[in-house]
């Protein structure tokens, strides 16, 4: 693989995009080529862009004194979750971010065109959602299917030809691998995604790294330390993860939830070549049945209000729970989680009390989801595989 910038650099910029363009590394500036009408739309400035759903990215190119750096090379970097935004974390686990990706694919996919045609050199940065917003524009649907009229190459190729002065398309433009290369962090994979629907969603041509906090589970007090969102959603598109192995007691932390960019001691630990992500086989069922359910609360198929979305987001966690991803983790984890089933099971059961338009099927749906959790809970195991074996047809509808 080749890196067009320096992983100190990339780890620092993932971090500095959450503070927007207030906060960007010394030497770059915004490219304001990326999203040019972002005032008249409302999205930010010239070389970012935010939308209501949470999605927001900047540009950067470095500036005219920056002499340490190639002039060619531009950066893409993407924001990963907002933890106080319960639509961010919803899109985070519902499809992996790929409806956050979609609203925003027009003004990526337009800027990528025109740098790879100019023949410039891009790298794609994002932590957390934002590094699985990194795979949904780098994997091969969105970047080099001919079928895919809006994918980077059918827009290059509608693109004026830069060695044919005149021409008004460029129809021999192919992407060349090595103009392109990623860096995520923490980033949860997409290719176990309910919207990684097509073979191509799941490639990418793209090399990169994939960067995580390995997860280790700590025994004879079951802690996890490390972190466990790269697990979400599957293997990660393109490159290999590159794990790094953290001593947590040398650094002074629990280990607990180690999915912090901001930790750069965590990131320049050594790298254990032997790690290997646990990914859960069945998350994927889990997750399509979660997201359905929920949906079912919907009165108009939006659920636009912050409040809203910590609903939704309490139901898919407790339906695709039931479904399999506790039981994917299997016994010894048990135990981390009998603690919560019976508040757990309350709460989605006062949430349903206090939403107004819940129709009585997605009720009784969620009230049987929510039996079958408890009991798993306290080791009626039998009783979640019916459950789970019985959803399977639907979910296997709704992911295909």
């Amino acid at each position: 693989m080749t890196r067009l910038i320096e992983y100190s650099l990339a780890r620092d910029v993932a971090e500095r995009v959450y503070s927007g363009k207030s906060a960007l590394p010394a030497g770059w500036e915004l490219d304001t080529s990326f999203n040019p009408n972002a005032v008249t739309d409302g999205t930010g400035v010239p070389g970012e862009l935010h939308q209501g759903s949470g999605f927001y990215a900047y540009a950067l190119r470095p500036t005219i004194a920056n002499t340490s750096e190639a002039q060619n090379v531009r950066i893409l970097a993407i924001r990963g979750t907002e933890r106080k935004k319960p639509s961010d974390l919803y899109a985070d686990v519902s499809d992996i971010g790929k409806s956050q990706f979609d609203g925003a694919s027009s003004v990526i996919n337009s800027w990528l065109a025109r740098h790879l045609v100019a023949g410039r050199n891009i790298e794609l940065i994002g932590h957390s959602l934002g590094g699985a917003l990194v795979q949904w524009a780098a994997n091969d649907t969105n970047l080099i299917s001919e079928a895919n009229a809006t994918s980077v190459l059918s827009i290059g190729r509608n693109l004026p030809d830069p060695n044919v002065p005149g021409s008004t398309s460029h129809p021999k433009f192919v992407i060349k691998p090595s103009q392109l290369h990623f860096y995520t962090f923490n980033a949860p994979g997409i290719t176990l995604s309910p919207s990684a629907v097509a073979p191509s969603d799941k490639t990418s041509i793209v090399n990169g790294e994939h960067h995580v906090i390995a997860l280790k589970l700590s025994f004879p007090a079951p802690i996890l330390k490390g972190d466990a969102i790269h697990l979400l959603g599957g293997s990660p598109v393109g490159g290999g993860v590159v794990a790094h192995r953290v001593n947590f007691a040398a650094v002074g932390h629990s280990g607990w939830f180690a999915h912090a960019i901001n930790r750069p001691t965590w990131w320049d630990e050594p790298i254990d070549p032997g790690y290997v992500p646990p990914f859960p086989a069945d998350f994927q069922v889990a997750q399509a049945v979660g997201r359905f359910v929920t949906d079912l609360f919907d009165a108009n198929g939006q659920w636009d209000s912050e409040l809203a979305a910590s609903v939704k987001l309490v139901i898919f966690f407790a339906v695709a729970a039931t479904v399999g991803l506790p039981f994917q983790l299997g016994d010894k984890l048990r135990d981390l989680i009998k603690g919560v089933a019976a508040f757990s099971v309350e709460l989605v059961s006062s949430l349903c009390r206090a939403v107004s338009n819940v129709s009585q099927g997605a009720s009784d749906f969620l009230s049987g989801a929510a039996t079958a959790f408890e009991s798993f809970l306290k080791g009626t195991a039998k009783s979640v595989e019916i459950v789970r074996l019985a959803l399977r047809p639907y979910a296997a509808a709704l992911i295909h």
